[in-house]
């Protein structure tokens, strides 16, 4: 599972902001599913289209993960399906409804948590065909053990003594239970390290494909019961997942986390009436980068991007490419644009960026003296910004002003703005 970069020193995490992308927009899908199944009239009402819900949600989310080649959430995806079916089909394949259940209980949390915390194989590969093989031995172990002849191997799995007690957990025993508590704890700290919508796709799978599973006999619409619901909606999730990962490569960049290159170009040509757009170099990177490495300038980058993330203003910051990077003050005006570029920009060189030597600790402590190995790296960005109202040119025009005010910054000593248009030299 990709993570995203490790932060630069110094850096703080924005827990708002890290909660709300933890529920936005999994979280959602899934407490409207809550909601629902608690409105069995509203259920009945569609209850045509119900009854193929099942089948026709993890088809489109396994024709969406073959199309961007995403193994986990394929594999995933046919997990919850086979448990679906298996649950519904018990009866007719001569198992118990209830064992099926409580296998499913403990087998489908292990899976998803395997699934996501190992490598993607891809589908169509070595690695693919051994996870498949791998889901079809756990369907053909359930259809065996899940037998009335079985029934006294499968009593072990139900109920318990943290189920009986703890509200909620339905038909779930104690073995289901603590094999879905250690993938929510897997899940959940995958999720907070990688902040990628695959693992956080995979952590509301788990929470939706729990409170099927526990879901009490007769809970639902009778075209399509709690669990079927529920699983269905995790098949949801998960194919929400695979639309958001693949909308994050193409707008998103993986480095910095900003919104990238096509996002900004996106955004430029919807723009309307006053804007300003200024554009931000970090100044003598190259050199920083030969003399430090690809390693330490990322750093730089990351803790750059971060700052003019809290540009105000209302401006949105994006990564434009290389060291480069864009911010668009849409409807903005001069008089409060000028400030907020002032403030990032002394933000950058007042952020103390430490080059620390290889016997540092791995947490930094509370308190920090200087050591020997030990080096403060000045970072600098220059920035260039251009305005038009309503009557000017449209956008690239716009950005090509800024750029020439950038390149006048640069010029004029770098670590300072200039506005295109503008004699006046405003330095600090």
């Amino acid at each position: 599972m990709p993570r995203s970069p490790a932060p630069f020193p110094g850096y703080t995490p924005d827990v708002r902001k890290t909660l709300l992308a933890l529920v936005v927009p999994e979280g959602l899908v899934l407490l409207l599913a809550a909601v629902l199944v608690r409105w069995p009239a509203a259920l009945d009402a569609a209850g045509p289209v119900l009854a193929f819900l099942p089948l026709l949600v993890p088809a489109a989310g396994l024709l969406l993960a073959w199309r961007f080649d995403r193994g986990r959430v394929f594999f995933a995806l046919l997990a919850l399906a086979l448990v679906d079916r298996g649950i519904s089909w018990a009866g007719v394949a001569g198992t118990s409804p209830e064992a099926v259940r409580d296998l499913a209980g403990v087998l489908l949390p292990v899976g998803l948590a395997a699934l996501a915390l190992l490598p993607d194989p891809g589908i169509f590969t070595a690695a693919g065909l051994r996870r498949a093989l791998a889901l079809a031995a756990a369907g053909a172990l359930v259809l065996v053990l899940a037998r009335p002849e079985t029934a006294a191997l499968t009593a072990a799995l139900a109920g318990g003594r943290v189920a009986g007690a703890l509200p909620g957990a339905g038909r779930m025993g104690d073995p289901a239970l603590a094999a879905f508590a250690l993938a929510f704890v897997l899940l959940l700290v995958l999720t907070l390290r990688g902040q990628t919508p695959e693992a956080r796709g995979f952590l509301w799978a788990a929470a939706a494909a729990l409170l099927g599973l526990a879901a009490p006999a007769g809970a639902g619409a009778a075209a399509l019961p709690a669990d079927g619901w529920f699983l269905t909606t995790a098949a949801l999730v998960l194919a929400i997942a695979v639309v958001e990962s693949s909308y994050a490569m193409a707008f998103r960049d993986a480095l910095t986390g900003l919104p990238g290159r096509r996002a900004f170009d996106k955004a430029l040509h919807r723009l309307e009436g006053p804007a300003v757009v200024a554009m931000v170099d970090v100044d003598r990177f190259k050199a920083f980068n030969d003399q430090y490495g690809h390693a330490v300038g990322d750093q730089v980058l990351r803790m750059v991007a971060t700052r003019l993330d809290d540009v105000g203003a209302g401006g949105r910051v994006f990564r434009y490419g290389g060291e480069e990077f864009a911010i668009l003050f849409a409807g903005g005006r001069l008089d409060d644009v000028r400030p907020a570029l002032e403030g990032v920009r002394a933000a950058v060189e007042a952020a103390e960026f430490i080059l620390r030597g290889p016997d540092r600790p791995k947490k930094k402590p509370k308190q920090t003296r200087r050591r020997r190995g030990t080096n403060r790296v000045a970072v600098t960005i220059s920035i260039g910004a251009a305005h038009r109202d309503s009557r000017e040119p449209p956008g690239a025009e716009l950005v090509a002003a800024a750029d020439g005010a950038l390149y006048r910054a640069k010029e004029g000593g770098r670590n300072r703005v200039r506005i295109a248009g503008e004699r006046a030299a405003r330095t600090r």
